[in-house]
C-alpha cells in the first residue's frame, strides 16, 4: 500500500512539473510580430541562470508567453530586466 501511495505522489510531482514547464514564458531574441506587455525585473540572484529563470516566472505571472532580457548585471548579487510579450 505504501509503495502505491509513493508511486502516486511521484507521478503527481512529475505531472505538475511538466505542466509548469509546458506553459513557461519562453526567452526570445527576436521580437518582430510580438506585442509588448511591459517590463519585469528581478534582483538578489546568484547566477545568470537564476536571473533568467526568475524573469521567466515573473513573465508567467503577468500572463506573458515570451520575454527578452534587456539587462543583466551585478557583482555579488545579480539583477535582470526583461520586456514581456503576448
Amino acid at each position: 500500500m505504501l509503495a502505491k501511495v509513493s508511486m502516486v505522489i511521484v507521478g503527481c510531482v512529475f505531472y505538475t512539473s511538466s505542466i509548469t514547464s509546458a506553459f513557461s514564458a519562453q526567452e526570445v531574441s527576436h521580437t518582430q510580430g510580438l506585442v509588448p506587455m511591459g517590463v519585469v525585473s528581478v534582483g538578489q540572484k546568484l547566477t545568470p541562470d537564476e536571473v533568467t529563470t526568475a524573469l521567466s516566472k515573473k513573465a508567467d505571472l503577468k500572463g506573458a508567453r515570451y520575454f527578452k532580457i534587456i539587462s543583466v548585471g551585478g557583482r555579488n548579487k545579480m539583477y535582470g530586466t526583461a520586456t514581456i510579450y503576448k
